[in-house]
C-alpha cells in the first residue's frame, strides 16, 4: 500500500471508529470491498435505500418547482435530460431548492477564457465520464456524497449506502476526485490514482 492508500484508510478508519487489519486491507481494491469490510466490522446488514430514495424524491420535486420537467423522474433516468446543465443559475436554482451543496459537472467549456479550463485543454483534460450518461442514481449518490457530513450521524450508520456514502464522500475529500468518478466497482488504484 502506498502513502495516499495508507491515509484514506485511515481516514475510513477513523471516520467509522474501527482497525481494518493490513491483511484486509491489502484486499480492499474497490470501492465496494472497502463498504463490505466496513459493514463487516460494524455488523451492518441492512441494505436499505432510505437516504438515496428520501433524497431523490427531494429531487424531483425541487426540478418540477423550478418548472424544469412535470414528467415522472425514475432513478435510471438521465439527469441531462431533465437538468440544462450549462447555465451556472441552474445549478444555483437547484442547490438552494434542496438546501443541499449539488456538485457541478466537471466539463471543459468550448470557447471559454477561463483559466482553469485553458489549464485543462492544455493539459488535454477530460473526465473519466460523460455527463449526458450521469443517472438521477448516480446524481442522488453524489449528493448525498458530497454532503455526508450533514446528512449522516457517525456514530450512528445503519445501512450499507450510508457506509457507501462516507466512503465516496471521504475519498473525494483525500484524493481529489470527482464525485461523478467513484462508483461501487471504481478500483482505487487503477481507476482513482490512489498509490
Amino acid at each position: 500500500m502506498g502513502l495516499d492508500s495508507i491515509e484514506l484508510l485511515m481516514e475510513i478508519e477513523n471516520y467509522f471508529g474501527i482497525r481494518i487489519p493490513d491483511t484486509e486491507a491489502e484486499k480492499l481494491y474497490t470501492i465496494q470491498t472497502m463498504v463490505d469490510s466496513v459493514a463487516a466490522h460494524l455488523d451492518i446488514k441492512d441494505e436499505s435505500m432510505k437516504l438515496r430514495d428520501q433524497i431523490f424524491q427531494k429531487l424531483v420535486l425541487s426540478i418540477q418547482e423550478l418548472g424544469w420537467t412535470t414528467q415522472s423522474i425514475q432513478l435510471s433516468d438521465l439527469v441531462s435530460s431533465y437538468i440544462p446543465q450549462e447555465s451556472k443559475d441552474v445549478w444555483k436554482s437547484l442547490k438552494k431548492s434542496l438546501n443541499l451543496s449539488v456538485p457541478e459537472f466537471e466539463l471543459m467549456r468550448k470557447g471559454s477564457n477561463k483559466i482553469s479550463d485553458k489549464l485543462k485543454k492544455l493539459i488535454n483534460w477530460t473526465p473519466s465520464y460523460e455527463w449526458e450518461y450521469i443517472t438521477f442514481e448516480q446524481f442522488v449518490a453524489a449528493i448525498c456524497a458530497n454532503n455526508y457530513n450533514e446528512l449522516l450521524e457517525k456514530n450512528n450508520i445503519k445501512t450499507k449506502y450510508e457506509i457507501f456514502i462516507a466512503v465516496v464522500g471521504i475519498t473525494v475529500d483525500k484524493i481529489g476526485v470527482d464525485y461523478y468518478e467513484v462508483a461501487p466497482d471504481k478500483s482505487f488504484t487503477t481507476d482513482l490514482g490512489v498509490d
